[in-house]
C-alpha cells in the first residue's frame, strides 16, 4: 500500500487501499444485520448514491497501516 498523492480525492485514496483488501487483510463478519448494504456501498463506488461506509473503511485501513507501507 502506498500513500496517495496530497490533495487527491476519495477515489484516488480508495484504490491506494486495494491491495490490503485484495490481498486477504480487512475481515468481515460472514453474517450481520446490515453487511449486504455495506457491500453494495462498497460495490458501488464511485457511482452509488452513498460513500459513508466507503470512507469510514478508508479511514480506518489508513488508521491501522500507519506508518507501515510508506503510509504517513
Amino acid at each position: 500500500m502506498t500513500a496517495p498523492p496530497a490533495g487527491c480525492d476519495k477515489a484516488m485514496r480508495m484504490h491506494a487501499c486495494y491491495s490490503p483488501i485484495e490481498g486477504g487483510y480487512v475481515y468481515l463478519p460472514t453474517s450481520a444485520e446490515r453487511l449486504t448494504r455495506y457491500l453494495n456501498e462498497l460495490r458501488g463506488f464511485p457511482q452509488g448514491r452513498h460513500d459513508d461506509q466507503v470512507d469510514s473503511t478508508l479511514q480506518t485501513i489508513q488508521w491501522v497501516n500507519r506508518g507501515k507501507f510508506g503510509v504517513p
